[in-house]
């Protein structure tokens, strides 16, 4: 439970993040480097290297934690939002 009470804050800095960058105007990150930590979680191989370094539940969280800040800073705040649901599925 609190590993998936870290990730749904962390989407929800992400998508407080993604606000406060537009607000700014900043420039957002592109969103093909914020996929990369997609790129790494989706691939079985790729994610158990993450796994076997970290543990499951650590590999878990951070890989959340990471997405919704590379999501923020590519102020996509429609994708957090969209994984709320799916950090407590796994």
């Amino acid at each position: 439970m609190g590993r998936a009470l870290v990730a749904l804050a962390a989407d929800g800095a992400g998508v407080a993040l993604a606000g406060i960058s537009r607000a700014l105007a900043l420039t957002p990150l592109p969103v093909e480097l914020a996929s990369l930590v997609t790129a790494v979680d989706t691939p079985p191989r790729l994610r158990g290297v993450v796994e076997g370094l970290l543990g499951r539940p650590t590999a878990d969280t951070t890989i959340a934690v990471a997405n919704a800040v590379a999501q923020g800073l590519a102020q996509e705040s429609s994708v957090s939002v969209w994984t709320l649901p799916t950090a407590s599925w796994r």
